[in-house]
């Protein structure tokens, strides 16, 4: 899809004035407009790429989850054992501190 970027900047008249000026102002204007052009581009790749990424997951999500790493699988065990392991302290920190409030 070709997006039209001249519509972007207002075309203002420009009356007399320096060829040279005049031409560096239209050679400015293009080169801003290729740049436009080039991040339409990259956006456009980056959102295929995304869609892409998307699909394989929503297929492996709909397969079962493909094979797993097991050492990604070891990472969330042991993130959750932590996690599980902090909970618990935290009560504990937490009896104490209503224990040592009592005396």
């Amino acid at each position: 899809s070709s997006t039209d970027f001249s519509l972007l900047q207002e075309e203002r008249p420009v009356s007399g004035g320096d060829p040279e000026k005049l031409e560096a102002v239209e050679e400015r204007r293009k080169s801003q407009e290729r740049g436009a052009e080039q991040l339409a581009e990259t956006r456009s790749r980056r959102e295929e790429v995304l869609q892409k990424a998307l699909e394989e997951n929503k297929h492996l999500q709909q397969d079962g989850g493909g094979e797993a790493d097991p050492k990604m699988e070891q990472i969330k065990e042991n993130r959750k054992e932590r996690h599980a392991a902090g909970v618990r302290r935290n009560k504990e920190l937490q009896v104490e501190t209503v224990w040592l409030k009592q005396w």
